[in-house]
């Protein structure tokens, strides 16, 4: 479970289909199970500190509960919350795929509160609204008449309700910003702690002469609102390097990184997307230079969801760079002066065009998972060569989970809330 101001969430981490010998009568029209087929799944529920759901459908196109579900769901969890009492419990009912009623038990009024959407996060990254839920959210027609062209109506209000979080404002997050908030994307929450230097007027879209030692985030805001389009910026002017920051990022339904060369950041996303069911597109530049001269340009792009190789699977992440970014300044260099700390690169050539390029491409790969575009055999790892014009997945598996990494342990997946935010440990100062 996900529990933050603004929103609660219930990630499911496991499924109990009704045994056949709990069946007591099936027709086409109704069935009937005995109350046996509860009591394990309850058990579990209990012992491992989970929630409990009760998902179920109704024949003949009947849509939302009936009067006999109202009845005997209070009953059934309100004996469950008696058991568990350190939760929600609730149940689904669905019409078919696309339409479903959902509702939380509140014990002590005995009564129901709605569930307004379901996400299902795969190669396909589909969104399931409520037959109660409210009104969708007003958008401006005329001036997203070119999108609405492409992708249907449909699609732009899906867009407008969609919460998505860039991490990094500078060449590759402020192009991939600026695209969204084109897009109508409904929220928008930038990550950056740094200010603007003259050194970014070439690579950093939105930006003008005059807005030196400015926030980053401050700067890009500014122009997510002149396009009017009502989309809602939250600024997170902070590093992402404690569990404070972290956890402001809980109430979105994906995330982009556009980070340097950072290993603990990403390792914070990774375990973010893995613990929360939040959809990652990690991506980065790079220049291939031999002998002083440029041999290629390299723009890699890594789709984190929990059925594939998580970020550290792939060798992305880099653990020993991360234990060096934990040091502190003055440890970090007694260390480094031993022998004991990796050497952290300090490479920070960028071009606007490619920042662009790989920014773009990031987005629709955005797009086929919302459009179901996606194959679900596609590789999640991909490394654009510009100047040999070839894209390869540089011989990553992302079907292959590592043995013991937290992408393949059954109680890191979709944990959620814990006692220590992500399992990690949360250094106090850290290497700049």
């Amino acid at each position: 479970m996900s529990e933050t101001p603004n929103k609660t969430a219930f990630l499911v981490r496991e499924v109990f289909p009704v045994s056949q010998e709990h069946i007591i009568f099936n027709s086409d029209k109704r069935i009937e199970y005995s109350c046996d087929a509860y009591e394990s799944v309850i058990k579990r529920a209990a012992n491992t500190g989970q929630c409990f759901f009760i998902v179920h459908s109704h024949f003949n196109g009947y849509v939302g509960f009936s009067e006999l579900d109202d009845e005997q769901e209070s009953k059934l969890l309100t004996c469950v919350w008696n058991r568990i009492s350190n939760g929600y419990h609730g149940s689904l009912v669905f019409n078919d795929a696309s339409t479903f009623e959902g509702r939380v038990f509140e014990p002590i009024s005995k009564e129901f509160q709605e569930i307004h959407r379901l996400k299902v996060v795969g190669n396909q990254y589909r969104i399931i609204s409520s037959i109660n839920q409210p009104e969708p959210r007003a958008i401006n027609l005329e001036k997203l008449d070119r999108n609405i062209r492409a992708f249907g109506e449909d699609m732009q209000y899906r867009m407008a309700e969609l919460h998505i979080a860039v991490i990094g404002c500078g060449g590759t997050g402020s192009a991939l910003i600026e695209m969204l908030g084109r897009m109508g994307i409904g929220t928008l929450t930038i990550v950056d702690h740094d200010r603007f230097d003259v050194s970014n007027i070439t690579r950093m879209h939105g930006t003008k002469v005059g807005d030196e030692n400015r926030l980053k985030t401050e700067i890009i805001s500014e122009m997510i609102d002149s396009f009017d389009l009502a989309t809602i910026v939250v600024e997170i002017s902070e590093r992402l390097d404690n569990a404070t920051t972290g956890e402001k990022l809980k109430d979105c339904d994906m995330i982009f990184s556009c980070l340097d060369d950072t290993n603990f950041t990403r390792l914070i996303l990774n375990q973010l997307s893995l613990f929360y069911y939040i959809p990652l597109i990690d991506m980065g530049i790079a220049f291939d230079s031999r002998n002083e001269v440029l041999h290629d340009v390299l723009g890699r792009i890594d789709i984190l969801t929990p059925d594939r190789a998580c970020l550290l699977c792939r060798d992305v992440i880099d653990m020993d760079a991360c234990a060096s970014e934990m040091m502190s300044p003055e440890e970090y260099n007694r260390q480094l002066k031993i022998g004991y700390a990796k050497e952290l690169k300090d490479d920070n050539v960028q071009s606007v065009t490619y920042n662009t390029m790989i920014a773009s491409q990031a987005i629709n790969e955005m797009l086929y998972m919302l459009l179901g575009m996606r194959d679900i055999h596609r590789n999640s790892h991909k490394v654009y060569k510009y100047y040999s014009d070839r894209i390869t997945n540089d011989g990553v598996n992302d079907l292959v989970k590592k043995t013991d990494c937290i992408c393949g342990l059954s109680e890191k997946l979709g944990r959620g809330d814990s006692d220590t935010f992500l399992d990690m440990y949360w250094p106090n100062k850290n290497h700049v």
